[in-house]
């Protein structure tokens, strides 16, 4: 599990992002759902295993998730780089 400076991980730095926006987790997924293909099913319980840290969400994901939460990819991935 890597952690950025601040000592946050990518599970902590997703549901920081998360709670700046005063989204819960099943609004989060529905924002995160509308910035990813169409194709792809985004739910609550998916952003509560990556919140968790029980899987890593990939890169695509990573990149949706930045988008609905209007922060950086790169800070959202890696912390302070």
């Amino acid at each position: 599990m890597t952690r950025d400076i601040a000592g946050n991980t990518l599970a902590d730095r997703i549901r920081i992002s998360r709670l700046a926006k005063g989204l819960s987790q099943g609004k989060y997924a529905a924002a995160v759902q509308s910035a990813i293909e169409p194709t792809r099913d985004v739910n609550n319980i998916h952003i509560s295993r990556y919140e968790c840290a029980v899987v890593t969400p990939p890169l695509d994901m990573i990149l949706a998730m930045a988008r609905a939460a209007d922060v950086a990819p790169g800070w959202l991935a890696f912390g302070d780089v």
